[in-house]
């Protein structure tokens, strides 16, 4: 089967909204990814790890402790407030 034919056929596979190399995630009205149904919560920096680019977060509105991702947002200290989408720090809240 030819790239041409195997993108037609993944096309033809893939809800709408969603790009075929699935690398871009898109709010709808709903305030969700479309990509991935994942949503954007605010969290509240606890502990920070610089070496390993972790910081342990109390989300907001479940109030759990979380391990996320923090190598995409620069200076992040103790205290912070972030907004986490599938468990990585997409930017600073505010």
């Amino acid at each position: 089967m030819s790239n041409e034919e195997q993108n037609s056929s993944l096309s033809k596979e893939r809800p709408a909204g969603v790009p075929l190399d699935n690398t871009h995630c898109g709010l709808n009205s709903a305030e969700y990814c479309i990509t991935c149904s994942d949503e954007v919560q605010l969290a509240h920096v606890l502990q920070i790890n610089q070496e390993e680019l972790y910081a342990l977060v109390m989300i907001e509105d479940t109030d759990t402790i979380e391990e996320i991702d923090i190598s995409l947002v620069e200076t992040i200290s103790p205290g912070d407030q972030l907004l986490v989408h599938g468990g990585v720090a997409i930017a600073h809240a505010g």
